[in-house]
C-alpha cells in the first residue's frame, strides 16, 4: 500500500517531529510513505530520506498583497475575517501527487488542507485520513481575553469558521487520528465521528529520537537547583503562570532558578516583560533557541521539567512531546492540571501537578518537591518506565500500523 502524506504549511519537511515518527513507523511495517510538502530555498523537489520516505515537495506562491506595513496589517486583518485555505495550486499539486505517486491513501496532517485533500481524494476514489495535530478551533482562541474587543469578535468568527470545516469535512474521512482520548471525545460529540473511526496516536516520544550528541554528559546548571520549560512560549503555554511561581519559590528554595530553553529571538522581548513585570529577574535563565541534540543535556541537567499549560480549550484536548522526552531522560514533572496531563502524570506516577493558571499553587508544589529530593528520584525512575511501556511510541505506532492494515483489508 502506497501512503500520500500532506503536509501544509510554510515550514516543510524534515521539520515535523511527528510526521517523522508516523512515517518510520508505517515503513518499517512494510508500507510505502510519500509526503507532499512545501519547498524551502536549498530544497530539491523530490529525494528519498535514509528513513525511507519518498519526499515530493512544491513551490507554492506565498498569498500577500504587498510588503509594506500597511499591506502586512491589510493580510493580518484578512486572516482574521476568513480561514486562510489552500489555494488552486494546492489542489492540483495534491492531484498530480496522487497520479504520479500512484497512492492508494491519502493521509493529511492537520486541519487546513483537509477541505481541499477531501476533494481530491472523492475525485480520485482513494480513502482519506485526518491526522489532528491540534484543536484548531481551540487555537485559534488560545488569547482571546488578552486581545481587545474587536479582534476578540474576530477569533470567534475563526472559531466558528474552524468548527464548521470539522463538522463537514471530518465525517468525510475513513479515519480520524488524534493525540489523546480527550480530543477523541470532543471530535466524537461535536462532529458525529463514529468511535470505531477514531483511534488515538499519542505524541508520545521515540527513544531513538533523543540521541544526545554531548557525551560525555555535561551539566548545564552547576550548583542550581533548577526547574526548566523546553519549547515556545505562546500564551496557552502557562510561561506567564511559571514565571511568577519563579518569584515566589526563589525565595523559599536556595540556588533555584527556572531555565526556560528555546524560545525564538521574536518571543524573547515578550519573555523579559513578563520577568521583569514578575520581579522574577534573579530566578529566571532563559537559554535561547538550541540545536536539537542539546536539548536533552539541558533536560538532564534539571532536577525538575514542566509543562505548565494553562486553561483553555486547545491545552485541555492534547499532549505535546516534551512531557515524554521528560519522561525519557528520567526527569521528575511538574504539569498543570490539564486533563490530559494530569490523567497522564497520575497513571505513570512521574511527578506532582498544580492548579492550572494558579502561580501560588505551582510554587507550593515547587518548595514540595524540593524538599523531598527521595521521591523526585522514584518519580524520575517511574516516568522512564512508563515512556517505555504504558506510554511509549511503540504502542502508538502499532495502532497507527493496525489503523492501516484495516483499511487494507476493507478495500
Amino acid at each position: 500500500m502506497r501512503i500520500g502524506m500532506i503536509l501544509h504549511g510554510a515550514a516543510g519537511y524534515p521539520e515535523d517531529i511527528r510526521v517523522t515518527k508516523e512515517s518510520s513507523a508505517l515503513i518499517q511495517a512494510g508500507f510505502e510513505v510519500h509526503l507532499l510538502c512545501q519547498c524551502q530555498p536549498g530544497q530539491v523537489s523530490y529525494e528519498v530520506l535514509d528513513s525511507g520516505i519518498h519526499v515530493h515537495r512544491v513551490k507554492i506562491e506565498r498569498n500577500e498583497t504587498g510588503t509594506f506595513p500597511a499591506h502586512r496589517k491589510v493580510q493580518a486583518l484578512v486572516r482574521n475575517l476568513k480561514i486562510d485555505r489552500p489555494r488552486d495550486d494546492w489542489r492540483q499539486a495534491i492531484k498530480q501527487f496522487v497520479s504520479d505517486a500512484r497512492i492508494d491513501v491519502l493521509h493529511c496532517h492537520d486541519l487546513p488542507a483537509l477541505p481541499v485533500a477531501c476533494e481530491v481524494a472523492h475525485d480520485c476514489s482513494v480513502p482519506i485520513v485526518a491526522d489532528l495535530h491540534e484543536n484548531w478551533p481551540g487555537f485559534t482562541i488560545t488569547d482571546i481575553d488578552q486581545l481587545p474587543a474587536w479582534k476578540r469578535v474576530l477569533r470567534r468568527r475563526l472559531y466558528r469558521q474552524w468548527k464548521q470545516l470539522e463538522k463537514t469535512f471530518l465525517p468525510q474521512c475513513s479515519r480520524v487520528v488524534v493525540v489523546v482520548e480527550e480530543a477523541a471525545q470532543r471530535v466524537s460529540d461535536s462532529c458525529r465521528v463514529r468511535a470505531n473511526d477514531l483511534v488515538v496516536v499519542s505524541n508520545t516520544e521515540d527513544a531513538s529520537t533523543l540521541l544526545d550528541e554531548e557525551e560525555p554528559f555535561i551539566d548545564r546548571f552547576p550548583g542550581r537547583w533548577t526547574a526548566t520549560y523546553v519549547g515556545g512560549i505562546g500564551p496557552h503555554r502557562g510561561i506567564d503562570t511559571s514565571i511568577r511561581a519563579a518569584a515566589i519559590a526563589g525565595r523559599e528554595i536556595p540556588g533555584f532558578q527556572l531555565a526556560v530553553v528555546g524560545p525564538s529571538e521574536l518571543q524573547i522581548p515578550r519573555l523579559e516583560r513578563l520577568i521583569h513585570q514578575a520581579g522574577a529577574d534573579d530566578y529566571v535563565t532563559v537559554i535561547r533557541k538550541v540545536p536539537s541534540a542539546q536539548v536533552p543535556a539541558y533536560i538532564r541537567s534539571s532536577e525538575v521539567c514542566l509543562v505548565p499549560h494553562n486553561d483553555t480549550e486547545h491545552t485541555n484536548t492534547t499532549v505535546p512531546h516534551k512531557l515524554f522526552q521528560y519522561m525519557l531522560l528520567e526527569r521528575p514533572v511538574l504539569v498543570s492540571d490539564c486533563p490530559p496531563l494530569e490523567r497522564i502524570v497520575r497513571a505513570a506516577g512521574c511527578g506532582e501537578v498544580f492548579r492550572r493558571n494558579d502561580a501560588e499553587h505551582m510554587a507550593e508544589q515547587l518548595v514540595k518537591m524540593y524538599s523531598n529530593p527521595q521521591q523526585l528520584g522514584a518519580w524520575a525512575s517511574q516516568g522512564a518506565c512508563s515512556a517505555s511501556a504504558d506510554f511509549s511510541w511503540e504502542n502508538d505506532a502499532t495502532r497507527l500500523v493496525e489503523m492501516y492494515d484495516s483499511l487494507g483489508r476493507a478495500a
